[in-house]
């Protein structure tokens, strides 16, 4: 069962070349984390929809120090396929700043489909 209050709730791509974020951050609780000795920290991404030929997502982590200015802290690699309910793994950084919130850049060659996106904070 996720924990409710590691939820960053849904993103919703729905036009290529256009980033979207969650609509929750995080409060990690002090304006700088070490996280030095979690080795297992991921957000996750759950895919609503299987990603159709031509499409691609990126799925993104944001961090902030004072919730108001997020900058990009890392990016997972490319997704360019991937069936309905798959989850897509992106690791923190060990040091990342108070607030988190993630984020998604959907490309495509075509029309993008649009699909919900579930993401949350795990510990594995």
């Amino acid at each position: 069962m996720r924990d409710a209050l590691l939820n960053f709730g849904k993103l919703q791509p729905a036009t290529k070349a256009t980033r979207v974020y969650s609509a929750n951050q995080l409060d990690l609780g002090a304006v700088k984390q070490n996280l030095g000795d979690v080795k297992n920290l991921y957000a996750c991404f759950q895919l609503g929809k299987a990603v159709t030929s031509g499409d691609s997502f990126t799925f993104e982590i944001y961090d902030s120090a004072d919730n108001s200015t997020y900058a990009l802290a890392v990016a997972g690699k490319e997704i360019t396929s991937g069936a309905k309910g798959d989850i897509i793994e992106v690791p923190i950084p060990k040091s990342v700043r108070r607030y988190l919130k993630t984020g998604c850049y959907p490309a495509s060659t075509g029309t993008l489909t649009a699909q919900d996106v579930e993401s949350w904070l795990e510990f594995r």
